[in-house]
């Protein structure tokens, strides 16, 4: 039996106390609401009551927001109610309403059906409309007709399946709505082609050869889309939207075309954008073996991470607009990287972008080239070798970073000046075309050097050591909801700090006040400690690191979690990491969550991890006087 069980005052506390005469399952359960409703009411005779928009410090965190936003604005999946599980009641079979081999207009349903459909329209006073047809069951024709008209609604209900020839799948009519449903499924072994307006929005499985979304066609996956050619999409505002998994050859976007993959897309062959007007946005997971951005566009948008398993290529035309961005705390791994012409890589807070192997640089002109934030932490640019493409050995400028990058190199070309010869740079004479190009606060490092700062791995960065290997993002300090007449609360029973990985989080101990077995997650913190300190005699009763001036005393163990913690980048989200504390015995446990919910009793606190926390009895209001002001909401931090 689970409860929520924070309750709001003593008399609910003694309430509970009397009701502890039932079952045994009951009796425990009221144990562990005593222990916790003894803690608030504690907690608020000393602090108050807290604020009703009280996080707790895990309010959500702009360091995870997705800032970069592309000029074109992308639609939304339809609304559940479109997803069927099976045909409406009293919905007539198609061939009710169609006994000469077809009908006009209306609603219908077919089932299991291998034989001829023929929806042909109707004139409205303004438009061609079939109506509405239901897909149930297995419908597959291979071997026979398909024929839908215009802004007709095909609603393929839950395990139907819909199985179509080349020249069905090819002549798909304009305006026409696919609904595909859970476990539902659309499947062609050639290409299907999406002209003039027509939308699918698929919650099952599209399987096909190829698949064209063509003239102002949308395509919506929230589930998966299996393409086993080449994706493609162009002109007239044609888009992709991808909520689910979508994988192909190849994906080609040209004209007015827009693609948002917020999910997770492959491609095993080449990602070619060549298009002015493209939109090309990244919120997901994105791999592909070739990216090639060949024609300039405002909106190609990398927000979290690129994997591109050869060959990253751009070269742009001379436009100011033309350029790869990349959002705070966004990545890209690339096996090489190559750049010609001119062209920009602007790169935001913490981003990474990581070259295996070589990376070369042709960029042909000042003022382009890669370049950071404008304010905030550094971005990063690494490659195992950076060399000098150049066709003209001559040739200044073929390669320019700017403005808060760290550019990191086992190797880079060295620097010259294509305007004079060796005799007169060896002379120390100085021309005005340099080879390379470093200004606005950018640092080139080579042979083994790296700037002291660390950018931590995410799902949505790869990471970058070059300080210390642990970077937190925010710190927890929790009370284990042990309170007497004389207690204090020094939030120090259990502290710890938050670093995400690719998987779940690092996690540094830094210090246990409390004397009972503590978790977090499955991981006990007394039997941490000890692995870490073999010299010391540690139990559940050792306090560590809290007393004063001790706080490195005992070895801060490092050890890692797995689990889905949502974002990985938002300082909320560390409150989704369940620490739990045993407030019964060895041989009968009764582990409770201490938890931070808002606008209730919080057992814990996250804090920015230069937040000191409290020496053994040492109240925390005692040693941060804004303490009670901020659980009641009346100043936005207590330190």
């Amino acid at each position: 039996m689970v409860k929520k069980y924070l309750l709001g005052s003593i008399a609910a506390m003694a309430t509970m106390m009397f009701a502890t005469s039932c079952s045994n399952e009951d009796a425990f359960d009221s144990a562990q609401d005593i222990n916790v409703a003894k803690y608030e009411a504690k907690f608020i005779q000393k602090f108050g009551k807290p604020s009703p928009t009280q996080t707790w410090g895990f309010g959500s965190s702009s360091s995870s927001t997705r800032a970069i936003n592309p000029i074109f604005d992308f639609p939304s999946d339809c609304d559940e109610s479109k997803f069927l599980a099976d045909v409406p009641e009293g919905v007539s079979t198609y061939d009710a309403l169609a006994p000469y081999g077809g009908y006009n207009s209306g609603v219908s349903y077919i089932e299991n059906r291998t034989s001829k459909v023929g929806i042909w329209g109707a004139w409205d006073g303004s438009k061609s409309s079939g109506g509405t047809l239901y897909i149930k069951g297995n419908c597959d024709f291979t071997s026979s007709e398909f024929y839908v008209a215009s802004n007709t609604d095909i609603y393929l209900v839950e395990g139907a399946t819909l199985t179509l020839s080349a020249a069905q799948a090819s002549d798909l009519q304009s305006g026409c709505n696919f609904y595909v449903a859970r476990n539902a499924k659309i499947y062609t072994e050639a290409e299907l082609v999406l002209n003039t307006s027509v939308h699918i929005y698929n919650h099952g499985t599209i399987e096909v050869g190829k698949l064209s979304v063509n003239g102002a066609s949308v395509l919506y996956n929230s589930n998966k889309v299996k393409v086993n050619g080449e994706l493609s999409t162009e002109n007239n505002n044609s888009v992709i939207v991808n909520d689910g998994e979508i994988s192909a050859t190849r994906l080609h976007t040209a004209g007015s075309s827009h693609v948002q993959n917020n999910a997770d897309f492959t491609i095993s062959g080449n990602t070619d954008i060549d298009s002015n007007s493209n939109t090309w946005v990244n919120n997901g997971q994105y791999t592909t073996r070739n990216f090639n951005y060949t024609a300039g566009s405002c909106d190609v948008i990398n927000n979290c991470h690129l994997t591109v398993t050869n060959q990253f290529y751009i070269g742009l035309g001379d436009s100011p607009t033309n350029g790869f961005r990349m959002d705070a705390n966004s990545g890209v791994e690339a096996n090489s990287f190559l750049a010609e012409g001119p062209g920009y890589i602007f790169m935001g807070s913490n981003s990474v972008f990581k070259v295996a192997n070589t990376a070369t640089m042709d960029i042909t002109k000042d003022n382009y080239g890669i370049f950071g934030p404008e304010s905030g932490d550094y971005a990063v640019f690494q490659a195992k070798d950076i060399v000098n493409g150049a066709a003209d050995p001559n040739q200044g400028f073929v390669a320019n970073y700017f403005q808060n990058v760290y550019v990191v190199a086992e190797t880079h070309f060295a620097q010259g000046y294509s305007d004079k010869s060796a005799a007169q740079q060896a002379a120390g004479e100085i021309g005005a075309q340099p080879y390379y190009h470093v200004g606005n606060n950018a640092f080139v490092y080579t042979g083994g050097e790296k700037p002291g700062i660390t950018i931590p791995e995410t799902p949505c960065n790869p990471g970058f050591g070059g300080g210390d290997d642990f970077t937190p993002v925010i710190r927890v300090m929790a009370e284990d909801l042990t309170v007497n007449d004389g207690s204090d609360f020094d939030f120090n029973d259990v502290v710890f700090d938050v670093q995400w990985t690719a998987t779940g989080a690092k996690i540094r101990l830094n210090a246990a006040g409390g004397t009972l077995p503590l978790k977090i997650e499955d991981v006990e913190v007394h039997a941490k400690f000890a692995e870490a300190n073999p010299g010391k005699n540690i139990t559940t009763k050792t306090m560590m690191n809290t007393a004063e001036n001790a706080r490195d005393a005992y070895v801060k163990p490092i050890f890692e979690i797995t689990g889905n913690f949502k974002d990985a980048n938002d300082k909320n989200d560390a409150n989704l990491i369940k620490v739990m504390v045993n407030k019964g015995t060895a041989e009968k446990p009764n582990w409770l969550e201490l938890k931070a919910e808002k606008g209730k009793v919080a057992a814990k606190i996250g804090v920015e991890p230069k937040c000191d926390w409290c020496y053994e009895r040492q109240d925390i209001e005692r040693k941060y006087s804004n303490f009670a002001k901020w659980v009641r909401g009346e100043v936005e931090t207590f330190y």
